[in-house]
């Protein structure tokens, strides 16, 4: 705890956790923080799983989101994907990162369920696992 005495409170200490599935920019090129993974199309898994990126149980967490939150088409799993992500998980299998390598990360112009914000219009459709300026998206 540290005193403020602008405030003339305690002030206790804060650490941010950031959730699974964050994305951040990071200025390091060679290698991730630790606890992380760059989102480069490579992939992630358990111990057993052939991960390219990383391959260790502390992936289970990020599998599942990827798992329930993007594609086959964008997060492809090995061998393609059974009936639930803790199945796929435990019988060894990797998934897909997202890959943002030469991207750029845009909010949608729906983003949060707001009416159209007529922010963003896209020069060319967009497709799942899109490049060449497609969208990537489920």
């Amino acid at each position: 705890m540290n005193w403020c005495s602008s405030l003339s409170a305690w002030l206790g200490d804060v650490k941010y956790i950031p959730p699974i599935g964050e994305v951040t920019p990071w200025t390091g090129a060679s290698a991730a923080p630790t606890g992380w993974v760059f989102p480069n199309g490579q992939t992630i898994g358990d111990a057993t799983s052939g991960g390219s990126q990383r391959a260790n149980a502390d992936c289970r967490g990020l599998f599942y989101h990827l798992w329930r939150n993007f594609s086959n088409t964008v997060c492809p799993v090995s061998t393609g994907r059974g009936g639930s992500a803790a199945a796929d998980f435990d019988a060894h299998k990797n998934i897909g990162l997202p890959n943002l390598a030469g991207r750029t990360w845009v909010g949608l112009d729906t983003l949060g369920g707001i009416s159209d914000a007529g922010n963003l219009s896209l020069a060319v459709a967009g497709t799942a696992g899109g490049t060449n300026g497609e969208a990537i998206g489920t």
